[in-house]
């Protein structure tokens, strides 16, 4: 069981009467029908007063609020407080005069009004509660030449309010649903971008990529040697080699980029989903570049040895069509570093760039 502290002693500023705070009216301020944190109401008598309460500093702080001048020497009322509203039923003054109409307290306008019903008879003491979907309010119980009294009164909430005041109390409900609606896709919004740059982070190093395929730049010159030349068996067999490397590479650049935008969130992020199937195609492709690097490196080996024979063969009886072959191989040599290079820039792309599913 959880014990009381006291926290304050302190006076509360009520007006001057004749008797203290008594039988009162306390309730919670609220907003758009929402408690306000630490901020009360109090009606007793021609006292009305909002309390708001520091508890950073434990101090209190006191508004005056308008009080209604026909309750001005009354208290013993129920109360009940719904829709920024408070609703005070019967009471009695201090000649013990009782009363069965309704007053109702605007906490936004800071207003007060009388309701159009009255109670079915004259009560005080009594107790009011408000049903679970806010659409009755009972008054039970009372006190009668000092007796307690078993009666028990229903009160239709929509009967409490103008129509104008239920119309503005739809509009009012109508935005805060609305409000909660935008916050809840906002939530979503937020979950689903967390989610997206968390699978970023796991799979940076897993994007599709494309090495671009440069465009073969042929000569008259070139032509010449083709047609004039005789190239070794061993060249052309190199060049078919390189000519299927490239058609390979320039398959996967022209290849279709998936439309993320068309399909829905299983079909590409469950497990046999198109991410998936884009991440082995490019585990696959991964491996292919790796044999194709290698590939590219024994060309060039054999590249350079082949420079160095036709070195020391250029003063040889045949040096016209030495030098010919000579400049065929170095335009191979070339071509070799050529795709190394953009292969191998590649690869140190595709280890430092962010996931981009082409979306």
């Amino acid at each position: 069981m959880k014990s009381l502290n006291r926290i304050k002693n302190g006076i509360i500023p009520k007006e001057k009467y004749k008797f203290g705070i008594q039988y009162h009216c306390f309730v919670p301020l609220t907003m758009n029908n929402e408690k306000m944190i630490n901020h009360f109401i109090l009606f007793c008598y021609n006292t009305g007063l909002l309390i708001k309460y520091d508890e950073q500093d434990k101090t209190f702080g006191y508004e005056k609020l308008p009080i209604c001048h026909s309750l001005d020497d009354f208290n013993m009322y129920s109360f009940v407080y719904v829709y920024d509203y408070i609703f005070l039923f019967g009471g009695a003054d201090s000649e013990w005069r009782k009363t069965k109409l309704v007053y109702k307290y605007s906490m936004k306008d800071k207003t007060w009004n009388e309701c159009k019903i009255t109670l079915p008879m004259k009560i005080r003491s009594s107790f009011a509660i408000l049903n679970g979907d806010y659409t009755n309010i009972h008054v039970i119980g009372g006190n009668a030449n000092y007796q307690m009294q078993s009666t028990h009164m229903s009160v239709n909430v929509e009967q409490l309010f103008e129509k104008s005041e239920l119309l503005k109390m739809l509009k009012t409900y109508e935005l805060k649903k609305e409000i909660i609606r935008l916050k809840e896709i906002t939530i979503r919004a937020k979950r689903k971008a967390e989610l997206l740059k968390k699978v970023t982070t796991r799979i940076k190093f897993e994007r599709p990529y494309v090495i671009p395929i440069e465009k073969e730049r042929h000569c008259d010159e070139m032509e010449r040697i083709k047609k004039n030349s005789k190239i070794p068996q061993e060249w052309k067999s190199r060049n078919i080699g390189m000519e299927v490397l490239n058609k390979q590479l320039k398959e996967w650049d022209e290849e279709k980029r998936m439309e993320l935008n068309e399909m829905n969130w299983d079909d590409i992020w469950s497990f046999d989903g198109t991410f998936e199937q884009a991440r082995s195609n490019d585990y696959i492709r991964s491996n292919s570049i790796s044999s194709i690097i290698k590939t590219l490196l024994g060309h060039r080996t054999a590249i350079k040895i082949k420079k160095i024979k036709i070195k020391i063969c250029a003063k040889r009886k045949h040096a016209q069509i030495i030098t010919s072959t000579n400049n065929s191989t170095l335009n191979q040599a070339n071509k070799t570093n050529r795709y190394e290079s953009q292969t191998k820039k590649k690869i140190f792309e595709l280890k430092k760039i962010n996931i981009n599913i082409y979306i």
